[in-house]
Order: C-alpha cells, then structure tokens, then sequence
C-alpha cells in the first residue's frame, strides 16, 4: 500500500521511490528475467525512482519531447514493444517482462481518425480510447503469433479511472469515489479459460499473481493476493468477497491537498477525508453514482470499515 511504500512526496504528483525499495522488477531481473519497461514522460519527470529493476526504462520518444507525442503516443509506445519482441527470441530460454505504459486517455484528450464521436470531453475521450484499443491490439496480435504465445501471460489494466463532471470533479486522482478508483483488467493466462471475476480485487493482487506465475517465492512485504486461484473454475469467492480493500488518495492542486483513505468489502465502501475526518458510506452496486451516504442506515457495516481505515492508517511504516 502507498502508506507502507518508502517514499518521499513533493508538490503535485510528484515523489521519489526511495532505493531501499523492493521492486517486483529487481526481484524478477535476479530470477534471471530481463526486464524492459516503456513509461510516459511526466513519470520520468516527476516520479523518480520507479524503474528500479528494469534494464531499460524510459519513454519511446524524447522525454521532453511530450507535448509532440501527444497525438502519436500510442503509436510510438507500440512501435518500440514490437521491437523489443523483435530481439526476443520466441525460443530462448530467458523469460522476459515487458512493461507498456500507455497515455493515450489523458487530458487533453485528442479526436484521432477514424474514431470521430463528437467533440465533448466525453467524445474526445472515447475516440482516444478507441485509438488506444487499436494500438494494443497491434502487440496482442504479435504476441499471438509468437511460438512462445502459451507461455506468456498479458495483464491489459488502467491504474486509475476518470471523472466528467461526477461530484463536481474533472480528470482524475481527486477522489476516492468509484468513477476515480473501478478500472479495468483483462488477464490472459496460459492454461486457463476465460471467465469474469465479479468480486473487488486490487492492482496490489497483480504482484503476487507474477510471483506465483514465475515460480518465484513470495516476498513477506505483499499484501495483495494471488489472483490465480480466483481464476480457476468454481472458485471459492467468499474470502474474496469478506476482504477489505484499502483506498488512498494524497494529491496537490495548487495550494489546496486533498488526502483520504477509503476500505471496500464487497459492495460497501466507506471514504473518509483526512483533513476534516468526516466518513461516508455507500453501496456501489445499488449505488454506482455514489450519492446516497448509508452511515445511519448501516451503522454496523459504517463502525467496521471505520476501524479498517484506522487499522490501515496505525500501521503505515
């Protein structure tokens, strides 16, 4: 969890992932993997540190070069994956991990033909997303092709979502609410058929699954879970379902911080601000817009993912 991670925070998004950090990068480089990771420009700006463990870390155009690559960033992030799995063999021995960080859905958010929705924000957005789904689709297809293709394991995810106009609030990191923190993620797994998982998980669940997918053992410091078992058919989703899930958001606008720390079980969720302390508790299934506060309704449920919030915040490092 981000309470627990060594960092240090700046203004804004910015931060620094402290070295003594134990990253799932450096872990799988010393199991031998070579690790190749493409990223965005404002990461290698503002957010130092996080490509410990890769071989090769940095950002398919000039780093800042980042408004030119606006409108061609999706294309320029494929480009360079496909020529990394150029120099990968499909039949060396060596296992590789290969990191894509796509910007293609950020604000500003460009109209790219043929994808042509219209021209709100919501419009422009979509037809961004469309542009990003053909790009990746260009590396599924070439992975696909590949001899190694029942041996590699692809994660498609979003790390966080984006607001229109929900709760006053525009692009994203501002809230803890569902349109800011429900992302995607699509998992292809050798050996396993597709199915929908529709409990809560975390990204913090994504570590453990690669460890375990790797044969490597599992680092004490991880909280999340491994996610292959849920994959399974028939799966046990009771444990699943009566886990708490813990929320964090720490940003700066300007002068103005916002910082809170949310716990999802199931189909509740309790957001509480941390400047003024003040909770809130919604259904998300029956409630998806997030606007009827159940507190009094459900005390209980309120009172138990309270203390989680506050178990979480005793014991950040």
């Amino acid at each position: 969890h981000p309470l627990r991670l060594p960092y240090k925070a700046g203004r804004g998004n910015n931060f620094t992932l402290k070295a003594k950090a134990q990253t799932l990068a450096e872990d799988l480089r010393k199991a031998g993997y070579d690790t190749v990771g493409y990223t965005i420009s404002y990461v290698m700006q503002h957010n130092v540190g996080t490509g410990q463990g890769f071989r090769v870390w940095k950002t398919p155009w000039p780093v800042n070069q980042w408004a030119e690559s606006y409108a061609v960033s999706a294309t320029k992030t494929t480009e360079a994956a496909l020529d990394t799995l150029r120099t990968k063999p499909a039949g060396e021995k060596k296992p590789f991990l290969l990191l894509l960080h796509y910007r293609c859905t950020h604000d500003p958010y460009i109209k790219h033909a043929p994808h042509d929705f219209g021209d709100d924000a919501m419009d422009l957005y979509d037809s961004a997303l469309a542009y990003c789904d053909r790009e990746v689709g260009r590396v599924l297809k070439a992975l696909d092709k590949r001899a190694d293709r029942e041996r590699t394991t692809v994660v498609v995810l979003s790390d966080h979502g984006e607001l229109f106009g929900e709760h006053g609030q525009k692009n994203h990191g501002n809230t803890l609410f569902e349109t800011d923190v429900r992302v995607l993620m699509l998992a292809r797994v050798p050996g396993l058929d597709a199915r929908r998982v529709d409990v809560p998980v975390t990204l913090l669940d994504l570590a453990p699954t690669f460890y375990a997918l790797a044969g490597r053992p599992l680092p004490k410091r991880l909280e999340g879970w491994n996610l292959l078992p849920l994959m399974a058919p028939n799966a046990d989703e009771a444990p699943w379902r009566a886990r708490p899930l813990l929320l964090y958001a720490d940003v700066k606008r300007g002068s103005v911080r916002y910082r809170a720390v949310g716990a999802l079980r199931d189909d509740f969720k309790l957001i509480r601000g941390l400047q003024t302390g003040n909770e809130v508790l919604f259904d998300v299934r029956t409630d998806p817009g997030e606007l009827d506060d159940l507190r009094i309704r459900h005390p209980t449920m309120a009172g138990e993912l309270s203390d989680e919030v506050e178990s979480y915040l005793s014991a950040q490092e």
